[in-house]
């Protein structure tokens, strides 16, 4: 039988992802040679980011499909996700 999901689950799964990812991209930027925090993201993102995926596409659908209040404070607790001291806003591309 599959776990029970809530929308805060979900939500706290793409918010842990992203600041993995974050946080991982900023320490490769700081040295671009950091082979511990490059095989690091390598599994953060073979390991994780299917699950992630997943929660992101059932928190949008509650978003679009659920009632116009939760969609809003479900929003709100994504963006608040962003904001971490340790992970500035980088974009980081994987290849």
């Amino acid at each position: 039988m599959r776990p029970v999901t809530t929308t805060q689950d979900d939500v706290n799964t793409v918010c842990d992802f992203a600041i993995q990812v974050r946080t991982l991209c900023a320490q490769l930027v700081d040295n671009p040679f950091n082979t511990p925090a490059a095989e690091e993201l390598l599994d953060v993102l073979t390991d994780a980011a299917p699950a992630a995926d997943l929660a992101l596409a059932r928190v949008l659908h509650t978003v679009i499909c659920g009632p116009a209040s939760s969609g809003t404070h479900i929003l709100r607790g994504i963006a608040q996700c962003r904001r971490t001291p340790k992970a500035p806003p980088i974009v980081c591309a994987a290849a």
